[in-house]
């Protein structure tokens, strides 16, 4: 795409999050999880497999599995802006390909924590991309919070906290299949949680 990292990293900045809608091409989404094969649990198996907890499925070794997904990610359009906006030295800390289920409840919060410990030295940036059409239990984050939430003690935030913001300020991302949202690991989020059976986020 065409939008330049500086306005980016910039609009990151000021808003706490970017997104874009269809940034990644469907045909590249289908190759990825086709390469990753997310439900294929595979049991006395040295293969890469992904897991199954309660909360739904997750292959966190995503790019050992996928190429498509690794180049992706080592693109240098996301090296660009995660340069721009965390300087010369960074890493590429978690790569994961998920689906949650719809019991899933997961808190309002950051993802500047270490073992559930706040972390207010490390900066870091998140990258989302919607595998399928997310109109339901979508990610929801609260505008300019990456600016604030130090002045939080914890990395948790429960429902009387997240009153306290302005509802206008509460940013749902219903995207369709495609769309990246890049945000600033202070920013307070969750995924919204949804009921359906018969869906599921990826």
């Amino acid at each position: 795409n065409s939008t330049a990292k500086n306005e980016i990293t910039e609009i990151i900045a000021r808003e706490s999050f970017f997104s874009m809608e269809r940034a990644i091409d469907s045909k590249i989404i289908d190759k990825m999880l086709s390469e990753v094969d997310l439900f294929k649990l595979n049991l006395n198996s040295t293969e890469i497999s992904s897991v199954h907890s309660d909360d739904g499925y997750f292959s966190s070794n995503a790019i050992a599995k996928s190429n498509t997904l690794f180049k992706l990610l080592t693109s240098d359009k996301i090296l660009e802006i995660s340069k721009q906006y965390l300087g010369d030295e960074f890493r590429l800390k978690s790569q994961r390909i998920y689906s949650t289920n719809p019991i899933a409840r997961g808190a309002w919060h950051t993802d500047n924590k270490q073992f559930g410990q706040k972390d207010k030295k490390t900066k870091g940036l998140v990258v989302i991309i919607y595998l399928n059409d997310v109109f339901d239990g979508e990610l929801q984050m609260i505008r300019k919070s990456h600016l604030i939430s130090d002045e939080y003690k914890y990395s948790n935030y429960d429902e009387d906290t997240i009153n306290e913001f302005d509802k206008g300020d509460i940013v749902s991302f219903k995207l369709p299949v495609g769309s990246i949202i890049i945000y600033d690991i202070r920013t307070i989020h969750r995924a919204k949680p949804y009921y359906s059976l018969l869906w599921r986020r990826k």
